[in-house]
Formats: structure tokens, sequence, C-alpha cells
């Protein structure tokens, strides 16, 4: 049975690093170089990837939830005891809450996206604006994202260290 649970760690180590990575390559590659583009190509740019990443972290971000549940159930971890007393439950709380925040935010990402991009391909003149609006709320959103799992990682790693409690 360890390598069901190897297989588990590994699978919610790999949905973290691929959705961290693909984070970092979007807001600090992809809108460095749409922002030095033409700013109608560049939103093109943007249009293209943005969607792509979006669905790739909606999945990665599923695997990361459902892993992390089966493992800490599987360690006995979700009772409030372990969750509030312990050092090990309160970074492990400390994650559950940054995930639900990217989880929120990433559902804004999407939600900004769809109406950025309807509002650039309506009929007419773009408004600019808008489009702009939501550009910066959607950088804002997606650094958020960012910089929190970078913290629930660093949460990971204390936990790594400290251990899990014996429950």
């Amino acid at each position: 049975m360890q390598i069901i649970g190897i297989t588990i760690g590994w699978i919610h180590i790999m949905a973290t690093a691929i959705a961290i990575g693909g984070s970092y390559v979007l807001h600090f590659i992809i809108d460095k170089v749409a922002e030095d583009m033409d700013p109608a190509e560049g939103g093109k740019l943007k249009g293209a990837v943005g969607p792509l990443f979006g669905k790739i972290a909606a999945i990665m971000t599923l695997l990361v939830i459902v892993t992390g549940v089966m493992r800490s159930q599987a360690m006995g971890l979700l009772n409030p005891s372990v969750l509030l007393d312990t050092s090990y439950g309160n970074l492990l709380s400390g994650k559950i809450v940054i995930v639900t925040i990217i989880t929120v935010n990433s559902v804004l990402l999407a939600r900004n996206g769809i109406k950025a991009g309807a509002l650039a391909s309506a009929d007419g003149a773009p408004d600019t604006t808008t489009i702009d609006a939501i550009g910066k709320q959607q950088k804002m959103l997606g650094m958020s994202n960012f910089i929190l799992a970078a913290v629930a990682v660093g949460f990971a790693v204390a936990m790594r260290f400290i251990g899990a409690p014996e429950v």
C-alpha cells in the first residue's frame, strides 16, 4: 500500500510544481513579452495563452486539493484537535485557507478573461479603458496567486521539517 501513498504524494507535488511553474511563466515571461509588443498583438498572445493555462491550472488545482485531502485523511489529520492544537495542523490549516483563496482568485481570473475577450472581440472599437482595468486586476490576482502559492510551499517545507503528529 505504500506505493499508493507515494503515488498520491508524487501527483500532489507535480501538480503543485506545474501550477506554480506555469504561473511564473505566465506572469513573468508572457506578460513581459506581451507588454513589449503592439497592444493588439500582445492582447492576442495573452488571449491565446491565458485560457489554455487557466484550464491546466484548474486541473492542477483540483489534483492538489484531491490528493491533499486524500493524504491528510489517510494520515488522520483532518480532525479539529490536530488542525487546531498542533503546529503541523496549524500549517495544514493555513495551506487549506491559501488554496481556497487561490481557487476563488482563479475563478475571478477566468471570469475576467472571458469578459475581456468578449469586449475585445465585440463589433466596433473595443472599450480599452475597461479592458485595461481588467488587465490590471488580472495582474494583481495572478501575482497574488503566485505569492500565495509560494507561501503554501513554505508551509509544506515547514510541515516536512516538523513531521506529522502521531494520531
